[in-house]
């Protein structure tokens, strides 16, 4: 047996009942505690799956770099969907085809030069206004000798009279004689008997004459017509009936080459500015009206009484200008722009005219006509 000591110290370090049990019931049973651990996963696997995740730091990170939401739907938003894409290729050109077609085409710079050397569409319209129309064409054309008459005419032997080979009116020429016009420089030869008197004029009468040898006008001979046109008082200034006298100098056969301009006085040209002193003026037959020097001051040698085409003609012509080459009213049918205009100066509706055929001064000035009236031009070659 132990002694009593012994028990007792023994006992003394054993916890009593009450406090194993207050201990024991604060501890979960055996069967609970089996339950929880095998609900729970082992070390093992834990490491093995977090080892997996990522650590909040790369976590966070990765979040950080991303869109939000609403910022990713806002651009969604703008942006095409698939299929209106899809559309809207399917309606382009692939670009082969596009490169295909830009190759067919010229390029801007070759575009560019080609259209340099073309003209524009105002030039052409100028230059075409400026020719004479088929039926113009055709008409004078059938007015001249056809090609079996002029070498019918060539076969016989070409007749040289000296003392007629300049040409004159007052002489008649027999078929195949030659005669040189001093009015345009030409040599003709007759293609039939030519009467005397100087009304069958080689540059106006291709039924009698042909062309042999063109030549040139001599430089001081120059032409000057009567208009076969007559016009109200607007003639579009200087500048205009210009332009009229021109046109009827280009349109006609009988008429040399050159510029041909109005005689007329406004409020800021003179008739003096087409004439010059050292020319000599020609009717289209080959008559010398007058020298440029007294073309104006004086009675003309022979009155300027044919047209462009040789013509006779009579009436009114349209010079606002006295003998002495000065204006008469300052600005007649307000610059001969009008056919209702008045003169700034006499305030009246007139501009000064000469008439044709008079034998006198009076050819350029004989009296006042309302601008409504209808009257030539005196043209001359410049």
């Amino acid at each position: 047996k132990a002694d009593q000591t012994s028990v007792d110290n023994a006992l003394a370090a054993k916890a009593d009942t009450a406090t194993v049990n207050t201990q024991l019931a604060t501890k979960a049973d055996q069967t609970a505690m089996d339950t929880a651990l095998a609900a729970k996963a082992d070390t093992a696997t834990i490491n093995t799956q977090l080892a997996a995740k990522a650590d909040q730091t790369a976590m966070d990170t990765a979040l950080a770099a991303k869109a939000d939401t609403a910022t990713i739907n806002t651009q969604l938003a703008a942006k095409a969907n698939q299929d209106s894409v899809n559309n809207a290729l399917a309606a382009k050109a692939d670009t082969t085809t596009v490169n295909a077609q830009l190759a067919a085409k010229a390029d801007q710079t070759a575009v560019n030069n080609a259209l340099a050397l073309k003209a524009n569409k105002n030039d052409v319209l100028t230059a075409l206004d400026a020719k004479v129309d088929t039926t113009t064409l055709n008409t004078q054309l059938a007015t001249k000798a056809d090609k079996s008459a002029v070498e019918t005419a060539l076969q016989s032997t070409l007749k040289f009279n000296s003392s007629k080979l300049l040409w004159s009116a007052a002489h008649a020429y027999n078929k195949g004689e030659v005669a040189r016009f001093s009015f345009d420089g030409n040599l003709y030869v007759a293609i039939q008997d030519v009467p005397a008197g100087g009304l069958v004029r080689p540059n106006t009468h291709a039924s009698y004459w042909t062309l042999l040898i063109e030549g040139s006008q001599p430089t001081n001979n120059k032409a000057v017509f009567a208009t076969s046109q007559v016009y109200s008082g607007n003639l579009g200034g200087t500048s205009g009936a210009d332009a009229k006298c021109q046109s009827l100098a280009d349109s006609s056969d009988a008429m040399p080459s050159g510029v041909y301009k109005a005689l007329l006085s406004t409020s800021s040209t003179l008739a003096t500015s087409v004439i010059k002193d050292e020319h000599i003026y020609m009717r289209v037959d080959g008559r010398t009206v007058a020298t440029g020097s007294t073309l104006l001051s004086s009675i003309p040698q022979w009155e300027i009484d044919l047209d462009e085409n040789g013509n006779s003609v009579s009436g009114h012509v349209w010079t606002n200008t006295n003998r002495f080459g000065q204006r008469l009213n300052w600005s007649a049918c307000s610059n001969f722009n009008s056919s209702s205009g008045l003169d700034m100066y006499s305030g009246s509706n007139t501009a000064a005219a000469g008439v044709i055929g008079t034998g006198s001064f009076t050819w350029l000035n004989s009296t006042f006509l309302t601008c409504d009236n209808n009257a030539r031009l005196y043209c001359v070659q410049q």
